[in-house]
C-alpha cells in the first residue's frame, strides 16, 4: 500500500514541506488586519440649529489614528444680532466657543452670593477678575467643560444623563448637550463607512458643506457639494428646509429678467414657472447651481483635486477648465482643501 522511499528522498520531501508551511505563515502575517474604521483621518459631523430664534451650529470631529479613536473635538458656533436697514437680522460669529476661550464668558454674569459683577472681558483687568472668579468658585469655562466631555467620548461612550438638556452625569460638566452625543455617534459611524465631511459658513448664515465617500480600498467614490441658507422674519430665524442641491431648479440661480431672451422672472413655486425657467436655461446655455456643482465635483472625481486651476481672481475656475461651470467656486475650492487635509490628501 505504501511506497518505500530512500532516506535522501525523505529529507527533500520534509524540506519542501517545511518551506511550504513557512511560506503560508508569512503570507498570513502579511495580510492586512481587518479594520474597524475604513481609514485614518478626521471625521466630522455637524448640525444646523435654530436656538432662541437664532442660527447656531454644533460640531463634533473624531480623529482616527492607527484604527483607533485618537481624539475628539467638540465646538459650537453662536450668532449675534445685527441690524440691516433698521430690520433685525443675525449672523454667525467669526469665532467659535472654543476659539473664544474665556472670552465666551459662560459664567460672566452678576452673582449675588459671591458678590461678582459682570466684567468687560475685552479688557485685561476684566478678564483677570473673571478668571479669578472661576477659580474661587470652582467653576469651569465652556471650553474646559467641553474638554472633559471630549475625554469621555474618546473612551467610546456616548450616553449622557440630562436635566432639561444640561449634562449631569459627568463631574465638572454642566453645559447643555447641544446635540453633541448625537453628533459623536454619527461621526464614528462616518469613520466606519469612510464618509468625510467639512463645512464653512459665509455671508451671514450660508452653510457650505462638502461630503466625500471612500471605499475600503481608499478609492474616492463620491463627492458632493451643497449650501444651506436661512431666513429671518420678524426677528425669528429659521434655516431653510431644503438645500440648493435638493431644491434643484427651484433655487433659481439665474431667475431674473433677461431682455436678450425676453425672459421675465418666474414664480418657481408653480409648475408653469418652473418649466418656463428650465426652458430659458436651455436656450441661454446656462446651468443651474446643482448642475454646475455636479460638473465641478465630477471633474475632481475623474482628475483629482490637484488638477483644479483657479483664475487670477481666486474665485472662478481657469477659463475653459470645466465647460458649463461659470459660477464662483472660490469658497468651495478652499473648503475642499480643508476636506483634503482631513482625508490625508485623499482627493488626489
Amino acid at each position: 500500500m505504501f511506497q518505500r522511499f530512500k532516506r535522501g528522498t525523505l529529507i527533500i520531501v520534509f524540506l519542501l514541506l517545511g518551506a511550504f508551511l513557512f511560506g503560508c505563515s508569512c503570507d498570513d502575517n502579511n495580510k492586512e488586519m481587518p479594520r474597524t474604521y475604513v481609514a485614518d483621518g478626521i471625521y466630522l459631523e455637524y448640525k444646523t440649529l435654530d436656538v432662541n430664534n437664532r442660527p447656531l451650529i454644533s460640531t463634533v470631529a473624531v480623529t482616527i489614528k492607527s484604527d483607533t479613536i485618537d481624539s475628539v473635538y467638540i465646538d459650537c458656533i453662536d450668532s449675534e444680532e445685527i441690524s440691516v436697514d433698521g430690520v433685525i437680522d443675525y449672523k454667525l460669529k467669526a469665532q467659535s466657543r472654543k476659539e473664544l476661550g474665556y472670552l465666551f464668558g459662560l459664567h460672566n454674569q452678576d452673582e449675588l452670593a459671591s458678590g461678582y459683577k459682570k466684567q468687560d472681558l475685552n479688557t485685561t483687568e476684566g478678564l483677570q477678575i473673571y478668571k479669578d472668579h472661576l477659580l474661587a468658585q470652582n467653576k469651569k469655562e465652556w471650553f474646559e467643560q467641553a474638554a472633559i466631555l471630549e475625554a469621555y467620548f474618546k473612551t467610546g461612550n456616548s450616553v449622557l444623563e440630562l436635566d432639561n438638556g444640561y449634562i449631569t452625569s459627568l463631574e465638572g460638566v454642566s453645559i447643555k448637550d447641544i446635540a453633541f452625543s448625537e453628533l459623536f455617534v454619527k461621526a464614528v459611524a462616518n469613520a466606519k463607512t469612510g464618509t468625510f465631511k467639512a463645512f464653512k459658513y459665509v455671508n451671514k448664515y450660508d452653510v457650505i458643506s462638502v461630503t466625500a465617500k471612500i471605499s475600503k480600498t481608499k478609492k474616492l467614490e463620491k463627492l458632493t457639494l451643497d449650501v444651506l441658507s436661512g431666513k429671518t422674519s420678524s426677528g425669528i430665524f429659521k434655516f431653510d428646509l431644503e438645500s440648493r442641491m435638493t431644491m434643484k431648479y427651484a433655487y433659481g440661480m439665474y431667475n431674473k429678467d433677461d431682455a436678450e431672451y425676453e425672459y421675465v422672472r418666474q414664480d418657481l413655486t408653480t409648475a408653469i414657472g418652473l418649466e418656463t425657467y428650465r426652458a430659458y436655461l436651455e436656450v441661454s446655455n446656462q446651468y443651474e447651481w446643482f448642475q454646475q456643482s455636479t460638473l465641478f465635483t465630477n471633474f475632481i472625481l475623474s482628475n483629482g483635486y490637484s488638477k483644479v486651476r483657479m483664475a487670477s481672481d481666486g474665485e472662478h475656475l481657469e477659463e475653459g477648465l470645466i465647460e458649463g461651470v461659470n459660477m464662483a467656486v472660490g469658497d468651495y475650492y478652499r473648503l475642499l482643501n480643508a476636506l483634503n487635509k482631513y482625508m490625508g490628501r485623499g482627493l488626489g
